[in-house]
């Protein structure tokens, strides 16, 4: 299955590979990224916290966009969809909880989020449903059954296509499935998923693609972007 990577959320998008993928989590640990993440969590302003994300990569693991942008009639649904689980106090107690449901949910990724205070799932689409946000809250009441504390707490403004997965250092993470990569859905739903439709974000900015293929974008606030060296990596 394809997915699509974005160095931050102010230029175009490419192919994720799963080489690219284990290097970028790796990097993610060390230095100067490791202390945005640092920040993120300690950070009690909303709106400030959401300015540093967008310095991070991040990854739309509910569809694929060849063309590099998040738009959504250019989205090629991957049949995965995301359920965050936000203001927890221990997402690894919550994970612990819910492993049992992994197989049963058939949830291929769980981590936890930059904030250090969400759990965030990837799981693949239940065939008898038709919209990512009829998949999320599917899982959300199987959850609340096994932790009834966490009822409420699911973001319900995740359903569109473009919607990002900031990365995170591998150490945050509790679970992945690395089949995920050879992984392909079946066309019946991923074709439903698509009739379903999904938005592109109000906010979400497009890059513009002069000749020549440069990518400009507005400048992003709170200083420049982390700067990745995934672009220059032979793979």
């Amino acid at each position: 299955m394809k997915f699509t990577i974005f160095p931050n959320l102010f230029e175009e998008g490419e192919c994720l590979t799963r080489a690219l993928f284990k290097i970028i989590s790796a990097d993610l640990c060390e230095g100067r990224a490791m202390s945005i993440f640092d920040k993120i969590a300690e950070c009690k302003d909303d709106e400030e916290r959401q300015q540093l994300k967008k310095k991070l990569p991040a990854v739309t693991w509910q569809a694929h966009f060849p063309n590099g942008r998040r738009k959504n009639d250019e989205a090629v649904p991957t049949a995965l969809y995301m359920n965050d689980f936000d203001h927890i106090e221990s997402p690894s107690e919550l994970y612990e909880k819910i492993k049992p449901l992994i197989e049963r949910c058939d949830i291929v990724i769980a981590h936890e989020t930059p904030s250090r205070h969400g759990l965030r799932l990837v799981a693949k689409c239940r065939p008898e449903l038709t919209t990512i946000g009829e998949n999320q809250e599917w899982l959300a009441a199987r959850i609340v059954e096994s932790c009834p504390e966490v009822e409420g707490k699911n973001d319900r403004c995740v359903k569109d296509f473009a919607r990002l997965s900031y990365m995170v250092p591998e150490s945050y993470y509790y679970y992945f499935d690395d089949s995920i990569w050879e992984w392909e859905p079946d066309p019946a739903v991923v074709a439903r998923l698509k009739a379903g439709g999904g938005s592109t974000p109000r906010n979400a900015p497009q890059p513009s693609l002069p000749a020549g293929g440069t990518v400009t974008a507005s400048e992003p606030p709170h200083g420049e972007p982390m700067q990745h060296s995934f672009r220059d990596i032979p793979l």
